[in-house]
């Protein structure tokens, strides 16, 4: 059974959401809390998982999200070219890099650039017994990596927002 937006029980939410620019962490968590409205109207009879949404929830257009137009805009104002630019361009400090990355060493300890497969486990082996990771247990590894940080006395922490990178 379909419904149409207009019917919906939360109408005039999507607009109110979605009226101004969101970080990365608000569209994620805007889009979250209404696809579990809309979840609870559509597909009342879905069983209650953490990937409920993937499988019950109709597909919806989000807004796009800012921080790829961000790093694209960083990327060739960091470069003397034109029209393109490469990941080392964007690994300067205060561009986009930060500390306390899930994928990345920092740019004061290591290379940031390159994929570490190390650092990645500790997010990929976070949820134990689920072959997922979820909000929940990234933010714990985001926390044991910060606590790290500061126990190393790394005093860069924070120089830009962590939540641009729980993507992955």
């Amino acid at each position: 059974m379909t419904r149409s937006m207009e019917s919906s029980p939360v109408e005039g939410s999507w607009a109110q959401r979605f009226s101004r620019p969101l970080s990365w962490v608000e569209h994620v968590g805007q889009s979250w809390l209404l696809a579990q409205e809309w979840q609870q109207y559509y597909h009342s009879d879905c069983p209650p998982s953490d990937r409920w949404w993937v499988s019950c929830i109709p597909t919806y257009q989000f807004k796009p999200i800012e921080v790829l137009r961000t790093a694209a805009k960083l990327g060739l104002l960091s470069t003397d070219s034109v029209d393109f630019f490469s990941l080392t361009d964007l690994a300067l400090p205060g561009t986009l890099e930060h500390d306390v990355s899930l994928s990345r060493s920092d740019f004061a300890l290591g290379d940031n650039i390159h994929f570490n497969e190390t650092i990645f486990a500790t997010l990929n082996n976070s949820n134990p017994g689920f072959d997922f990771y979820n909000t929940t247990s990234a933010a714990q590894v985001l926390n044991q990596r910060l606590e790290t940080s500061v126990r190393t006395k790394h005093s860069r922490f924070g120089q830009c927002l962590c939540e641009t990178e729980i993507g992955i």
